[in-house]
């Protein structure tokens, strides 16, 4: 649970307000940014213990996220998310690393590991953040290196026999001009689910991290930032089978076949395959900045990213041969190769003149090799073989004005255009009878965002903005004849306060939103008429409205309170559609339904206490509760496919020397081990309908040493 922290990067006692961002593509503070945004820096994430994308959801507002078999990452921001289960998917919420966007919701596993911030974007981004920022934006950025020598390195261990160990090293090379940092984190546990059919153990971790970075300045014009992050992670992913009527009316797996149901106590489960996961990750890139004159500067952002994964997996989660997926894992279920080259202009024209304009281009090549089988159907496991391509090509480009109206007011006006082209080939082979399936289309739009803020005091911001995101369309992977579907767009309409109290001491900030839909992508699991795996269906009409409130409130010097919290109203304006569950309703209107992944009510809270042990130590208490009202993982809104309101506690306890070189920590995730869902499938195999779920860890707990030097 330990992140290396600098100690000379005090963020935790830093104003949240005035954590520096850079979510317009220059350095700006959260307060003086007019959107919806959250900006955490390291020490914060170490006390609430957030370790990767996924745990951000618990104290960011209006955020949902969830894993499906280990690499497929479900991020949705205000009720909207590309839930979709097709090997070329792109995300809703544009998740990049050190400026590098992620265009598959395949590559978007990824760890909180050395960063120097994370920042969330809420409602559309189409003007500045890039492509697919229909639903907002997750941006991650590792720390830089330092111009004087440091470093640290942590070892934890804990319960299932886990043992971490996270380093870097930070440091000049020549002076001032040239600087580098490595940093490596090895994490490791025996897995906390034992399958008693095979005597194996599931949702073993197994990570292992790299990340060199050099920083160069030759000049006092001219710098150069150069990344290589790799990760090879074989941690073990499952899926397990829900032992419950899907449909009142159909038997379970264990009323029809007797299957071995799972068990939360025991932390058991009877699986006929444990499959296994094998992901590699490489991504370098390449920052060049250029300060053309005092004001104005020039970005060039070159980015490249290779992914593969050698999974195989048993998609029913049972002890019954029911299906299996890529049995043999001798091809990539998938592999990502991504290039992208982003150049960006900031510019103050004048004292009361801003500007921001730029261009993206992003070349993707994502190939896709599985075969499927369904033994209990005496369907051989190699029988079903889909190899599919899909190229990738996007060209965009954005230009935002700033303008002073008066010195507290400033009204602001940007647009971008997207033209995306997706090129698709795939071979269907069923039982030797070979389909092919072929497309080559164009998307295009323009996206516009308008914004207003006035500064009531020099502590107080108050804006509205109008904003539109756009994404592109696809194609559904394993499905003949080949099935492709549109766009969406989405118009936002929000309207904030944002500031600070008490001289400082209390900082916060109140959002309220209505955002319409149009044509959004909605994921359907099947296993019938020649959809083997999914189908993808365009909603007419969505629309979403909340509001959004973060506090975080320094009490006393050694008590500080943090909440975040939203209401959520989205629901479906439009939608009609057959239910693989129930294939003999036919088309059914599910209009007025509550959008997938949107809970009504969400809210975090969050305590630290910090007191000195005599004048060499420094304790900390930090206690973190979040809560969520029910959520539906599929827009049928199934009661049996959904996962009701729940809450987690988490908790820290902290030692640390007056001069930041020792730290020991204990840490507690999920202190009541508590059972919840994050995705839950639902299936139909014969005359028996069932659940493929994925579930969240079980009680956590260890101890963590830290020395920096």
């Amino acid at each position: 649970m330990a992140q290396s922290v600098s100690p000379a990067d005090d963020s935790a006692a830093e104003d949240v307000g005035e954590i520096v961002v850079t979510a317009e593509k220059r350095s700006s503070t959260v307060r003086d940014i007019p959107m919806a945004i959250s900006a955490y820096a390291p020490a914060t994430l170490q006390q609430k213990q957030i370790t990767s994308i996924e745990d951000i959801q618990r104290i960011s507002p209006s955020m949902q996220a969830g894993f499906k078999a280990g690499a497929t990452q479900f991020v949705s921001i205000r009720g909207i998310g590309a839930q979709l289960y097709q090997l070329a998917a792109e995300p809703a919420v544009a998740v990049s690393q050190d400026g590098i966007v992620n265009t598959s919701q395949n590559s978007m596993n990824l760890d909180l590991f050395d960063v120097s911030r994370v920042e969330v974007l809420r409602g559309p981004q189409g003007t500045i953040a890039g492509r697919n920022a229909i639903a907002g934006a997750v941006n991650v950025y590792s720390n830089e290196p330092t111009p004087n020598f440091e470093g640290a390195l942590t070892a934890t261990i804990g319960n299932y026999e886990r043992l971490a160990v996270e380093g870097y090293l930070s440091g000049p090379i020549a002076g001032d001009k040239v600087m580098a940092r490595l940093a490596i984190r090895s994490d490791r546990d025996n897995g906390w689910l034992r399958n008693t059919l095979l005597d194996t153990r599931l949702g073993q971790t197994d990570k292992l991290q790299f990340r060199a970075t050099v920083l160069a300045r030759p000049t006092d014009d001219f710098e150069a930032l150069a990344i290589l992050d790799v990760v090879r992670d074989r941690s073990t992913t499952f899926t397990l089978a829900d032992n419950i009527r899907i449909r009142s009316d159909k038997p379970s797996l264990t009323e029809a076949f007797g299957a071995i149901p799972f068990s939360w106590s025991d932390k058991t489960v009877a699986m006929d395959e444990s499959g296994s996961f094998n992901l590699r990750r490489y991504q370098p890139s390449l920052r060049l900045k250029w300060a053309v004159s005092p004001s104005t500067s020039i970005t060039s952002l070159t980015g490249y990213l290779k992914l593969e994964n050698f999974s195989r997996w048993d998609p029913d989660g049972s002890s019954l041969p029911l299906f299996v997926w890529n049995p043999k894992a001798t091809l990539p279920g998938f592999d990502i190769d991504q290039f992208s080259q982003e150049l960006t202009v900031v510019s103050d024209i004048s004292d009361r003149l801003e500007l921001i304009a730029g261009g993206l281009y992003v070349s993707n090549h994502l190939k896709g090799a599985n075969q499927f089988g369904i033994p209990f159907d005496s369907i051989p496991v190699d029988a079903i073989d889909y190899r599919a391509n899909q190229r990738l090509e996007s060209i965009s480009g954005y230009a935002q004005l700033r303008l002073k109206l008066l010195p507290n007011l400033r009204v602001s006006a940007g647009a971008r255009y997207t033209h995306d082209r997706k090129k698709y080939d795939a071979t269907l082979n069923v039982f030797g009878s070979i389909v092919q399936n072929q497309a080559n289309t164009t998307w295009d739009d323009v996206t516009p965002r308008f914004t207003i803020d006035f500064t009531l005091s020099k502590d107080l911001t108050v804006y509205a903005t109008v904003s539109k995101g756009f994404k592109s369309g696809g194609y559904v992977t394993y499905s003949a004849p080949i099935n492709q579907f549109d766009p969406e767009t989405a118009w936002n309409y929000e309207a904030g306060i944002k500031g600070s109290l008490f001289d400082g001491r209390l900082t916060g900030a109140l959002t309220g939103f209505y955002m319409r839909y149009k044509g959004l992508q909605q994921s359907q699991a099947s296993v019938s008429s020649g959809d083997i795996i999914g189908r993808v269906v365009n909603a007419d009409t969505a629309a979403v409205k909340g509001a959004e409130l973060e506090l975080d409130a320094r009490v006393t010097n050694t008590l500080r309170l943090s909440f975040s919290g939203n209401w959520l109203h989205g629901r479906y304006g439009r939608l009609l559609s057959a239910d693989p569950v129930y294939p003999e309703r036919g088309v059914q209107d599910y209009s007025g339904n509550r959008l997938v992944r949107a809970p009504d009510w969400q809210f975090s809270a969050g305590a630290d206490y910090s007191t000195a042990i005599g004048s060499d130590w420094n304790a900390t208490l930090s206690a973190s509760y979040s809560w969520q009202t029910k959520v539906y993982f599929d827009f049928t809104n199934k009661e049996t496919v959904a996962q009701p309101t729940y809450g987690l506690v988490n908790l820290m306890a902290s030692l640390e020397s007056s001069d930041g070189n020792w730290r020991v920590a204990a840490y507690l995730r999920n202190l009541t081990d508590k059972f919840y869902v994050t995705q839950n499938n639902p299936l139909v195999e014969r005359d028996v309908t069932y659940g493929s779920l994925s579930i969240g860890e079980p009680r956590r707990f260890g101890v963590s040493l830290t020395r920096h030097f």
